[in-house]
């Protein structure tokens, strides 16, 4: 028999991220509920809420309608609410960002999706083109105290394909710079009144030094959510002991703040250099024979349409690498790109746009 729940948390857009707090918050004996922050319905799959509450309308709407449920919680599944879970977790009295920040963090989250235009490809599309070294830091803050769940450096970024990365490989927090990368991301955070909850940022390292890119109060996309096959815990989890806990920011401060991998890893992104149908999986069976292959997950399957765009959820699925010896990874995405680059991975048809169907 389970235990009478001892919290009831409300999800904002569940669609995203948010699935994999809801994993972890049902593990932790949580009431969770769902709300959507648009009227128009998306795609989701309501199963494991227990309760899904539609679109309840605007701000006020909705802290009327949760007012009654008592929630201990309010929090963001998506980047796409976190503005209006923050006004109503400020409106019901529950613990949230600093609402005098609100301005400042929407804009450096506009600067981000500026960066990161996932939802069409180049043709068209203006991109904010971002020059140097890269690197994502993800967080999980209560009261003063900003901890560290996991940060990568983006490999492979070229300048004719702006949209995102070819892969993430974990950082070494015991590097220079990726200490320089956390102090500015805990300064940032400061900086943007995150107080309560998860957030990531994106940092560039140039000739003129460490710049953001961007950031938004919110969880990561579940690109990284194998973190803890390296040995440290993923954000999602970190997130969720602290909605369960009393004394969150205590319980950031007995993990020193800082994640601490005992294996390095590296997920990486499929790239298709045209529009095409998917005509075979046969090649994809090569992957089994990388050294450090540990996963391939969310594959295509037989007649998908793939863009020529790069998406950090993963257009073509992810595949996770995980290794003790980093030059081994290295090897192992050289010849991942070498068998994508004679398609011997996925089997592809060439379309032109009247084609999709």
């Amino acid at each position: 028999m389970n235990q009478t729940p001892i919290r009831r948390v409300a999800i904002i857009d569940g669609t995203g991220a948010g699935q994999a707090l809801l994993r972890e918050l049902l593990e932790r004996n949580v009431e969770c509920l769902h709300l959507r922050p648009h009227f128009e319905p998306a795609a989701f799959d309501p199963l494991g809420y227990d309760g899904d509450l539609g679109f309840a309308g605007d701000v006020s709407d909705a802290i009327s309608l949760l007012s009654e449920l008592t929630p201990t919680a309010v929090v963001a599944g998506s980047p796409c609410a976190t503005g209006y879970a923050e006004a109503v977790a400020d409106g019901l009295g529950l613990p949230t960002h600093s609402i005098e920040r609100f301005a400042a963090r929407r804009y450096v989250e506009s600067l981000l999706r500026a960066a990161r235009p996932e939802t069409k490809s180049l043709t068209g599309r203006q991109v904010q083109v971002v020059r140097g070294q890269q690197f994502v830091v993800n967080t999980v803050s209560s009261g003063g105290s900003h901890h560290i769940t996991d940060a990568w450096r983006l490999l492979d970024i070229r300048e004719d394909e702006v949209l995102g990365p070819g892969a993430l490989e974990l950082c070494d927090p015991a590097s220079a710079i990726t200490a320089d990368v956390f102090d500015r991301a805990r300064v940032t955070l400061d900086d943007l009144g995150v107080r309560f909850g998860a957030a990531h940022a994106q940092f560039a390292l140039s000739a003129e030094g460490l710049g953001l890119v961007g950031a938004t109060a919110s969880l990561m996309s579940p690109g990284m959510a194998r973190a803890p096959a390296s040995g440290s815990k993923h954000q999602a989890a970190v997130w969720a002991d602290c909605l369960v806990s009393d004394a969150p920011a205590a319980l950031l401060q007995t993990g020193a703040l800082t994640y601490r991998p005992t294996r390095q890893m590296a997920v990486l992104f499929f790239r298709f250099p045209r529009r095409a149908r998917v005509t075979d999986l046969d090649g994809l069976e090569r992957l089994k024979c990388l050294t450090s292959f540990a996963s391939h997950e969310s594959p295509l399957a037989l007649g998908e349409i793939v863009e020529p765009r790069t998406t950090w959820r993963g257009q073509g699925g992810l595949v996770y690498l995980i290794h003790d010896d980093p030059a081994q990874i290295g090897a192992d995405i050289r010849q991942f790109r070498a068998w994508e680059a004679r398609a011997e991975l996925y089997g592809l048809r060439p379309l032109k746009t009247e084609d999709a169907r």
